[in-house]
């Protein structure tokens, strides 16, 4: 009875603390809203202008792809580096039949086709035919374009409307057919990295100093995403000549059903709630400050030793036990509810997912809050003064937080980084929530083996402190 007695004055105490509030409540919200501001989404609002808007163009001439014009080599240039020479001219060749020529102009509107997708997958990109474009850019901005497909690209790309214009050119596909596979392993050939996409009959359009190199980077890795295996299966000889099983599984993807266009992302409206940032950033920020409970605890010990009110409690007729529960108990609640609000925050601000399985958040914020109040006891036993306050305590959770890997998600830190880590209780409680929040089919194993580890530490840092207490005048 006298523990709940004791928890009731000091719950009072703490709610009408405005430092508590803000040191555990405000703080940590602050912190969580600048980095949603930063990211460009912040209550259902998205930036933008952190997005990645690409207009495509195509231009291939499917019709002379396979024809006699198609098949004959290019003009060769003569010693004195002249074109035109008749006898430099390579032998015409014959048209392909006409059932591979339908199988190429199927393959290269394939290929185009997952060019697009492989761009469009990425997250923070949306990609649109110029036609959409026109179609969007009327309905937000009232803005009207030329029909033109090419001409309205370049004014979309000129005015910023869209970052970018990827042109696939009426020769597309007949360089593509040309290429051979040695140019995805030597870049400094003259179709090499340095002249892509032009290499490969794509155009990029950019504004008025050209598209950004960063943009230019990205269509290029979206090419050699795709094309080394069309390479290396036409460079094997006509359709069906490849033995492997890549070339066959390529051969029967194109005689099959033409690949759909993926739907492109919407980003104007409210972002995507399963977005994984937020599920790195709001549990790394709460886990962090959950732990500055200790400072709190430390300077509340401290106060009432130097009222000398702990000292008469000591010599009351309460057990030692039931005055250490009296004194923690508050803080662990505050640990509550400080965790739940700022996972419910994150839900209704950043709409950040809660996982598969929601339920599993339960035990690991009550594990993660019980390690952090029994460490505050264990401090607040061995802190004698406010300055040892501010420099030890405040230091070893700042120090504490960086190790585990709050300030940065831990699959970023170095391997070693991340064993050193396991010594701290912050990095048990991200691995727990890590599992729950980003993995579908959470491992219940893990889970349970976080959660024990924090009440483990709990356990051992109680005991410490229940120690030190026995000595604290």
């Amino acid at each position: 009875m006298s523990a709940w007695i004791i928890t009731a004055k000091d719950l009072r105490l703490l709610v009408r603390d405005r430092r508590t509030i803000a040191v555990l409540l405000a703080l940590p919200l602050a912190f969580i809203v600048i980095i949603g501001l930063t990211t460009g989404k912040f209550m259902r609002w998205t930036n933008t202008s952190h997005q990645l808007k690409i207009a495509v163009v195509d231009q291939i001439d499917y019709a002379s792809i396979g024809s006699s014009e198609f098949m004959t080599e290019p003009l060769i240039a003569d010693e004195e580096g002249f074109e035109g020479d008749s006898e430099f001219q390579a032998a015409p060749e014959p048209a392909l039949p006409e059932e591979d020529r339908a199988y190429h102009r199927r393959l290269a509107r394939n290929l185009m086709v997952k060019i697009i997708n492989r761009m469009q997958e990425q997250q923070g990109v949306r990609v649109l035919s110029v036609n959409n474009w026109r179609k969007e850019l009327a309905g937000l901005k009232g803005t009207t374009y030329v029909e033109g497909d090419l001409e309205a690209a370049t004014d979309m790309a000129a005015s910023g409307d869209v970052d970018a214009t990827v042109v696939f050119c009426p020769e597309f596909y007949e360089k593509v057919f040309r290429l051979s596979p040695g140019v995805f392993l030597r870049p400094s050939d003259d179709a090499g990295l340095s002249n892509w996409p032009e290499a490969v009959g794509v155009d990029l359009l950019g504004g008025a100093g050209g598209p950004d190199s960063s943009v230019k980077a990205f269509v290029v890795l979206s090419l050699f995403n795709e094309l080394p295996r069309v390479v290396a299966c036409n460079t094997g000889g006509i359709v069906g000549r490849s033995a492997s099983e890549e070339c066959d599984e390529l051969q029967a993807e194109t005689n099959g059903e033409s690949i759909r266009l993926l739907p492109p992302q919407d980003l104007t409206g409210p972002f995507d709630t399963e977005d994984g940032v937020y599920n790195d950033i709001v549990p790394s920020y709460t886990v962090m400050f959950v732990f500055f409970l200790v400072n709190i605890m430390a300077r509340s010990f401290l106060h009432e030793r130097e009222l000398g009110t702990l000292r008469r409690l000591r010599v009351a007729p309460i057990r030692p036990v039931s005055l250490l529960f009296g004194k923690t108990v508050p803080f662990f609640i505050i640990s509550l509810c400080q965790t739940s609000l700022l996972f419910l925050v994150g839900r209704v601000l950043f709409g950040m997912s809660w996982g598969a399985e929601p339920w599993l958040l339960v035990p690991v914020i009550v594990s993660t809050s019980m390690a952090a109040t029994a460490l505050g006891l264990m401090v607040a036993t061995l802190i004698k003064t406010d300055a040892q306050v501010s420099a030890y305590a405040t230091s070893a959770v700042i120090i504490l937080a960086g190790i585990s890997g709050c300030f940065m998600p831990r699959k970023w830190l170095p391997d070693l980084m991340q064993q050193i880590s396991l010594g701290t209780p912050h990095a048990w409680a991200l691995i727990a929530y890590d599992g729950i929040l980003n993995d579908p089919t959470p491992d219940m194993a893990l889970i349970g083996r976080c959660c024990g580890v924090l009440v483990s530490f709990a356990v051992v840092f109680f005991a410490l402190g229940a120690m030190r207490f026995e000595s604290v005048e």
